[in-house]
């Protein structure tokens, strides 16, 4: 059993919760009326205030949607297997303990990518209906936030391995948070030895470097307002660098995940 085999069940049984499921169908359906809710302006706001709140709203409910799935998905695909006592079969085969992490967040990340893939298709029709044009730059803001949620995901599988369910579901959202607001502990880091307030400093200069930034990968407001895409200086080069970004902390966090559970009594 491999790496793939692994994933590929993981992907199977993630796909076949009725939850999940459930989830992406409302998600889906929020991002359809979404165009309905654009008839609630004035005719004196125009346009311009329609497409800003179709184009919002599709990207909110995508990012929400995103952030509910990747914590959920990571949160339950070890514990799951322990509960069930599956992973002693798998574990008596000759698969690898850091092959079996691997291959779930693979999985996660597989469901990730059709969830998500399905989301901003449907998110780009409803624009394309609106605008009566494609809008292909607001897939670029979808996959900013897949691999987003592929990092968070790791996150949680990391937590998923060392802690218990409820408590990993709140940390993983903790640390999300702390992510997003990645420069705000910059300037609390600068302001701090500005005023020679060294502990705080050094703390603020930690968390800004060890956590993930997730802020990096939110584009919204250069997508739904097109013009602003111009503030972003070589905006390919950016996109590329966040992708990487994202992939190489993930690989830390697969690393550290795997190195938990091989010391992990199971």
């Amino acid at each position: 059993m491999n790496v793939w085999t692994i994933a590929v069940n993981t992907f199977g049984e993630a796909m076949r919760k009725r939850a999940l499921n459930v989830f992406l169908l409302v998600a889906i359906i929020l991002i359809i009326l979404s165009n309905a809710f654009a008839f609630f302006t004035t005719p004196q706001q125009g346009n311009r205030v329609e497409l800003t709140i179709v184009r919002g709203m599709g990207l909110a409910v995508i990012m929400l949607s995103g952030l509910v799935m990747s914590i959920f998905l990571g949160m339950d695909l070890v514990p799951t297997e322990i509960e069930r006592r599956t992973i002693y079969t798998i574990l008596s085969k000759p698969v690898r303990r850091y092959h079996y992490i691997a291959g779930k967040l693979l999985g996660a990340s597989l469901t990730l990518l059709i969830n998500l893939g399905l989301m901003g298709l449907f998110f780009l029709a409803v624009v394309a209906y609106k605008t009566r044009a494609l809008e292909p730059q607001l897939l670029v803001g979808v996959l900013l936030f897949y691999i987003q949620f592929v990092l968070l995901g790791s996150v949680a599988v990391f937590f998923s391995v060392v802690l218990t369910k409820n408590i990993n579901v709140a940390l993983t959202f903790f640390v999300f948070v702390v992510g997003t607001l990645s420069e705000y502990w910059q300037s609390v880091a600068n302001l701090a030895g500005h005023n020679q307030q060294k502990i705080v400093e050094v703390l603020a200069k930690a968390v800004h470097l060890l956590v993930p930034n997730f802020g990096n990968f939110n584009i919204a407001n250069p997508l739904i307002h097109p013009e602003a895409l111009q503030e972003i200086p070589r905006f390919g080069l950016y996109v590329a660098k966040t992708v990487g970004y994202g992939l190489l902390y993930t690989a830390i966090m697969l690393v550290l995940a795997c190195i938990a559970f091989e010391r992990k009594e199971v």
